[in-house]
């Protein structure tokens, strides 16, 4: 890059390039994820991730056991969104770094994370519809820790990319809301996304993992492109909440298909 181009794109909240991609929806903008989106960021992630740990099953059961039941879970359910909520925020504060406040596009140890902001008439009535997480992370088909080192004081992210070549573009975290799935947003920050992470940060290859029971999210990324790698069982990944999880790989030096 050069000098220009770097203070552009260090400065830039929007996205850097035209978007090109068709999109069945107007009123869509894109930008970098800020303080002000966090609370709407953690919103989604619980509408697309989440899963109670307690299942029901009422079989045999009268209405008055029924109903303890239904009061207890209910009880248990709400406990635990509420952690995953607050997971989600701090997750996405960690990981972003100084990127939250300092908004740029460079390839950095943080990570870059897109919004997708819908509104119909002004900024001010914009509602978070989509999002995902672009980082650098070792290729190696684990899954990393959904959080960094952090420092004592400010809680913001230590660890450093020291050799840039032993890591690639990772990507993770694609949310939509339901009422804009099946309209190409998915599809629209994936291709963005890998823009920036060959034309911007200058890598020819993209990572993610997908769960293997979503099926949805396994056939778009095919359709881009990208190639399943191994499937991580669940021993290797270590979490009683995840079953198996397919680790994708793309070429992207190579057009879509």
């Amino acid at each position: 890059f050069n000098k220009n181009k770097q203070v552009k794109l260090f400065q830039c909240k929007d996205f850097p390039f035209p978007i090109t991609p068709p999109y069945q929806c107007d009123g869509i903008k894109i930008r970098l994820l800020e303080s002000k989106y966090l609370n709407a960021a953690a919103d989604l992630g619980l509408d697309c991730f989440f899963e109670p740990r307690f299942q029901v099953n009422d079989n045999g059961l009268n209405s008055w056991e029924r109903n303890i039941l239904y009061t207890v879970t209910s009880g248990f359910t709400k406990v635990e969104k509420g952690d995953a909520w607050l997971s989600n925020k701090f997750g996405f504060y960690n990981r972003v770094g100084n990127r939250l406040n300092k908004h740029n596009w460079l390839a950095s140890d943080d990570s870059l994370i897109m919004v997708a902001l819908y509104s119909k008439t002004t900024s001010t009535d914009e509602k978070l519809v989509g999002l995902i997480e672009l980082c650098l992370d070792k290729p190696n088909g684990l899954l990393s820790p959904p959080l960094r080192p952090v420092d004592f004081f400010g809680l913001i992210p230590t660890g450093k990319v020291q050799k840039r070549s032993a890591y690639a573009p990772y990507l993770c975290n694609l949310s939509v809301s339901k009422e804009f799935r099946r309209k190409g947003l998915g599809k629209m920050l994936c291709q963005l996304s890998e823009r920036v992470a060959k034309d911007l940060w200058g890598y020819n290859d993209m990572y993610l993992h997908v769960q293997e029971e979503n099926i949805a999210a396994q056939k778009l990324y095919e359709s881009m492109g990208y190639q399943r790698k191994y499937v991580l069982t669940k021993r290797q990944i270590k979490d009683e909440d995840m079953e198996n999880i397919r680790y994708y790989w793309k070429d992207l030096s190579v057009a879509d298909p």
